[in-house]
Parts: structure tokens; C-alpha cells; sequence
């Protein structure tokens, strides 16, 4: 199974200042996986959950859960 076989809507979000996973492989699995939706948080690192804009990123969530009920 790859990325191109995911049914569900698909929410990503991806620190552009990740060092550790590349924003542009954020970028191609949201090109890939059909329904996606890619969440930029400008300035983020690995750790989404420590970044200043955590709340905001959680606000994004739960908009795409509410979205796709």
C-alpha cells in the first residue's frame, strides 16, 4: 500500500523549518495522497506540539475533523 492508495481525507501538518523531515516531503505526500490537505506552520520545527502556534495548529485540526464528519 502507498500514499496514492489512502481513501480517507487527509490532514498534514508540517513545520517549514523542520529539520529532521522535509517540508517538500510534506509537500509531495499531499500532492500524492488524494483528499489531502497539507497545514504549513511557518516556522516550525519537528516538536508541532512545543511551537508557539500550537493552538492554532490544533484550531486547523479540528476545522479539517469538522470538515470530514
Amino acid at each position: 500500500m502507498g500514499l496514492a492508495d489512502v481513501t480517507l481525507p487527509t490532514h498534514i501538518a508540517h513545520g517549514t523549518q523542520d529539520k529532521d523531515v522535509k517540508f517538500t516531503q510534506a509537500q509531495q505526500a499531499a500532492e500524492i495522497i488524494p483528499n489531502a490537505e497539507l497545514y504549513p506552520v511557518e516556522g516550525g520545527c519537528h516538536l508541532l506540539a512545543l511551537h508557539a502556534r500550537g493552538d492554532e495548529m490544533l484550531d486547523a485540526q479540528i476545522a479539517f475533523i469538522k470538515k470530514h464528519q
